[in-house]
């Protein structure tokens, strides 16, 4: 009886550390490709129980460059609540066909030293923001968000 049950548990306890891996998505998840190239598409940002999702960098025309705030999964959803938006002033707008290929070739210039770091302005909501999401998680290389895959990108 006792060797029974010992081989019965056995691929139950190889199985748990997949299991229990499984729901863990710390790190940078990236739209539709693992690998970076000139600019990032849009990423979620997850640490603990915080995200970010980053606008992807391709979207020159969109001022708001990420939001946040924080996030649990429960089952087969992700709940996520938002609280803050990041952004940047817009002083004008400039066309540049041979850089930028997307939006027609207009993007928002956002200062005249073109430090994107700096100009960020982080704004707080009055009332956090809550959504759901279905999310599939295979593995600790790609997960799926609604319809959406995203995949796990290792920095350097």
């Amino acid at each position: 009886m006792r060797k029974k049950v010992f081989i019965s548990l056995v691929p139950v306890l190889l199985l748990l550390p997949v299991l229990s891996h499984s729901q863990t998505i710390n790190g940078l998840w990236q739209e539709n490709s693992p690998y970076g190239t000139a600019g990032y598409q849009a990423c979620y940002y997850f640490e603990s129980n915080k995200f970010e999702y980053r606008i992807s960098e391709y979207e020159n025309m969109n001022p708001i460059k990420a939001f946040g705030g924080t996030y649990q999964i429960k089952n087969d959803s992700i709940y996520f609540s938002v609280c803050y938006y990041k952004s940047i002033p817009i002083i004008g707008f400039e066309k540049d066909p041979i850089l930028n290929t997307t939006n027609g070739g207009w993007e928002i210039r956002d200062s005249n030293d073109y430090s994107y770091e700096s100009t960020l302005k982080t704004v707080f909501l009055e009332k956090e923001w809550d959504s759901v999401a279905a999310i599939k998680i295979f593995n600790n290389y790609c997960f799926w968000i609604d319809e959406d895959i995203y995949y796990h990108i290792k920095k350097e």
